[in-house]
C-alpha cells in the first residue's frame, strides 16, 4: 500500500483518477473500484458509506478567459443550495448536502463539485459525492470522514491538460 501521509492521525494514500485528471488522498485502508460508467467508488472496509468520483469536461462555444468560464459556472452554482469557495489557483469548490430515499433507505449525500478551467475555453468538473445512512449523520466517524474528505478534496490536484481526443465510436476501425 502506497501511503502518502496522514491527516489528524489517519494514514492516507494518494489516488490517481483514470488518466491523471484528478489526484487526491483518501484513508489508506479504503478500497477503490471502478463502476461500468467510469465512476470510481471508494469505501472503508465494513462501512456502508461510499465516496464516488466522476469527471466531466465542458467546452464553451467560443474562446473565453479562464476566469470568465469559472465565474459563469460559479454563478449557476451559487443559485443552488450550498456553498461555493474560490481558491487562488483559479479553482472553485461548491459543496452541498442532500437527503434522499433510495429503495426505502434514508441516505445523506455530501457533494463537492470541483471546477478547474483549462484555457482557453474548457473546464474540468470533478464531482465527489459521499453517501451515508441518514441515521449515522451525527456519528463521530461520519463527521470525521466528511471533515477529512473536505480537507483532501479542496487540495486535490486537477490537471490543466485536455484529455486526448478520442475517435467517435463509428470511426474506430479507420
Amino acid at each position: 500500500m502506497d501511503v502518502s501521509g496522514e491527516s489528524n492521525g489517519v494514514a492516507l494514500k494518494e489516488v490517481t483518477y483514470q488518466d491523471g485528471s484528478v489526484v487526491f488522498r483518501i484513508p489508506a485502508d479504503w478500497v477503490q473500484e471502478r463502476e461500468g460508467d467510469g465512476t470510481d467508488v471508494f469505501y472503508g472496509k465494513g462501512s456502508d458509506a461510499t465516496l464516488r468520483l466522476s469527471v466531466m469536461h465542458a467546452k464553451a462555444s467560443q474562446p473565453a478567459d479562464a476566469a470568465g468560464l469559472l465565474h459563469g459556472m460559479l454563478g449557476a452554482m451559487a443559485s443552488a443550495e450550498g456553498t461555493v469557495r474560490e481558491f487562488d489557483n483559479n479553482t472553485a469548490v461548491a459543496t452541498s448536502i442532500d437527503r434522499r430515499n433510495e429503495n426505502g433507505l434514508e441516505i445523506m449525500v455530501q457533494e463537492w463539485t470541483v471546477i478547474s478551467p483549462i484555457p482557453p475555453q474548457h473546464l474540468r468538473v470533478a464531482v465527489f459525492s459521499y453517501a451515508f445512512r441518514a441515521a449515522e449523520a451525527e456519528s463521530a466517524q461520519i463527521k470525521q470522514e466528511i471533515a477529512l474528505l473536505d480537507r483532501e478534496i479542496v487540495q486535490a490536484r486537477i490537471s490543466r491538460e485536455l484529455p486526448p481526443a478520442r475517435k467517435p465510436w463509428w470511426k474506430i476501425w479507420r
